[in-house]
């Protein structure tokens, strides 16, 4: 499996890279003099972290958290909640994401924001698409559809087509995918916000490129790569490059697939994202073995190896040892081949116990829904019933 980049715009906040606001911002910090100006700084360096370098933005995260709860500020607690979430999910946290939304949910409630609600619902369904309960995730997006308003930032509603865009994309409905994904990109296009815009290209080009439409593929994710270098989204970037790689594999242009696969993984490096920086290496490995260099193929499984078994990512191990078997038999190391053979195996199994319990749960929950809408249907029948009865009982007038 080829590790593709997806996009869900998780924050709807960015401002510009580079040290030099970093450093105007710390600057301001030092000589806050009221708590409001001292957040909102907090507050802005969190977001110029989180597309710089998450390690940072999780200090910031709980610097801004602390300062909320010690002045008393619900709706500040809320946003730095939601912050901390938006990290974790970023570094493969998913439980700890979810945790942190729902925290931040129970905040945004008590400060009265509909927005923020919408928000910590749409990023819980945007962890349950990468986990793969599309079920449990179109669910939370009707129920985000539910508190939506005109007041609200159209960015809101933008973001739920989107998403549902990547749920009828996994499911292998590309039409239906497409519209809702244009359905995003109009908006997003109409409120001219280009986070938005440029995750929508990254998104039309997964499907373009599940479509076997290689050129229609690279055509969008150079649209969003422009958007993405123009706002300075340095991890957006690197996920781009990570996609545009695997394009350019899969038309046969190994060199490409090298050269933008060498970009993502600098950048990951840069970012000190520990996961990405492990799936960059284990693509060049799958890039290096499909051009035939087996040497370069196994430094690199290699080397993604190592961080995936540090970190617990199943997935990148199964598909690094595949890499390593093929490679140790394409330069004649049967032995080897054999050995790591039998590990992608145990990880494959692995990996295929959690998609049957995932799939088994995602019935169980269909099953629960359609319950619960029949449930409903026939509570709807029973109370028309009862009016018709009422109108029967009552009298005639005369």
């Amino acid at each position: 499996m080829m590790h593709c980049m997806l996009l869900l715009h998780g924050c709807l906040t960015l401002h510009g890279q580079g040290d030099a606001l970093a450093d105007s911002l710390k600057k301001k910090l030092l000589s806050a003099g009221d708590d409001t100006t001292r957040e909102a700084i907090l507050k802005d360096l969190f977001w110029h972290y989180r597309r710089v370098n998450v390690d940072s933005a999780m200090v910031y995260a709980g610097q801004w958290l602390d300062h909320s709860r010690n002045t008393g500020h619900v709706y500040g607690v809320a946003e730095s909640l939601y912050g901390y979430g938006v990290i974790c999910k970023v570094k493969g946290d998913y439980t700890r994401a979810i945790g942190f939304f729902a925290q931040a949910r129970q905040y945004y409630e008590e400060s009265g924001s509909a927005a923020g609600i919408i928000s910590c619902i749409t990023e819980s369904a945007s962890i349950n698409i990468k986990q793969g309960n599309f079920d449990q995730a179109l669910i939370d997006l009707h129920a985000a559809q539910e508190y939506y308003h005109d007041s609200i930032p159209a960015e809101k509603m933008a973001r739920i087509y989107n998403m549902t865009g990547s749920i009828y994309q996994a499911l292998g409905q590309y039409d239906k995918s497409l519209e809702y994904h244009n359905k995003s990109l109009d908006i997003n296009k109409k409120e001219s916000f280009e986070l938005g815009i440029s995750v929508n290209y990254n998104n039309i080009g997964n499907v373009y490129r599940d479509m076997k439409m290689i050129p229609k593929a690279i055509e969008n994710y150079l649209e969003s790569l422009k958007i993405k270098e123009k706002i300075g989204d340095r991890i957006g970037i690197a996920s781009i490059y990570n996609n545009l790689g695997l394009a350019w594999l899969e038309s046969g242009d190994y060199a490409k697939a090298i050269q933008y696969h060498n970009k993502c993984l600098q950048l990951n490096r840069e970012t000190g994202d520990r996961q990405s920086i492990s799936t960059s290496l284990i693509n060049l490995g799958l890039d290096y073995l499909t051009a035939g260099d087996f040497n370069k193929a196994m430094a690199y499984s290699l080397e993604g190896l190592e961080m995936s078994l540090e970190a617990g990512i199943v997935e990148n191990i199964s598909e690094a040892y595949s890499i390593l078997s093929k490679a140790s038999a394409g330069s004649g190391r049967y032995r080897d081949a054999y050995y790591y053979h039998r590990k992608y195996m145990t990880y494959s199994d692995s990996l295929m116990n959690d998609r049957v319990m995932e799939k088994i749960a995602r019935l169980e929950n269909r099953y629960a829904m359609e319950k619960k809408e029949k449930e409903i249907a026939l509570l709807n029948i029973d109370r028309e019933k009862q009016k018709i009865n009422l109108q029967k009982q009552k009298p005639y007038a005369t």
